[in-house]
């Protein structure tokens, strides 16, 4: 695999498409995610206890991604006085935690929230129209927070990809 080691292949549509990856398994061909190039991911992928398998860049990228929601929504949460949300929540938590969440009435709480539930938790299977109708807000502005939290999360990516590099370049 080339390695292309630079900041261009992270964007938003390329997020979109590692995140859209998460939810559908892929049974035929896929072209690898350039995100996958990232130092980040050889990062992870270096780690001792990181399973070999194929799909190893594909699994480390999903890995970052997913900590990377999760820890933004657990942090926007506390700001907002509200407890972190617990990896085996049941669904009928689950629609709690996002009911306080729009009573907050924090756009960056809901779409790093919508982010949560709908690609770390994919268990719970809560889909655009149950999100809006939980937090009060048609499905056209769930839509733009949405964005929002790809917009932001794609920043996040970008801040951490920058860390690893200059860790590895200060050794």
């Amino acid at each position: 695999m080339t390695q292309i080691h630079s900041l261009y292949p992270i964007s938003e549509t390329h997020v979109r498409a590692a995140l859209d990856g998460l939810l559908y398994k892929v049974t035929a061909y896929r072209e690898p995610n350039p995100l996958e190039d990232l130092r980040l991911v050889d990062w992870l992928c270096a780690s001792p206890t990181f399973p070999d398998t194929p799909m190893k860049r594909q699994l480390a990228l999903a890995d970052a991604l997913t900590a990377l929601i999760a820890e933004a929504y657990s942090h926007h949460r506390r700001v907002h006085g509200l407890e972190s949300p617990q990896n085996q929540t049941a669904l009928t938590e689950a629609r709690i935690q996002i009911t306080q969440d729009a009573a907050a009435q924090s756009p960056e709480l809901r779409a790093w929230g919508w982010l949560y539930y709908r690609y770390v938790r994919i268990d719970l299977d809560i889909t655009l129209s149950q999100f809006a109708g939980m937090c009060c807000v048609d499905v056209r502005t769930l839509q733009r927070y949405a964005a929002h939290g790809v917009r932001r999360l794609t920043e996040r990516l970008v801040f951490l990809e920058r860390q690893v590099r200059m860790e590895r370049q200060a050794s």
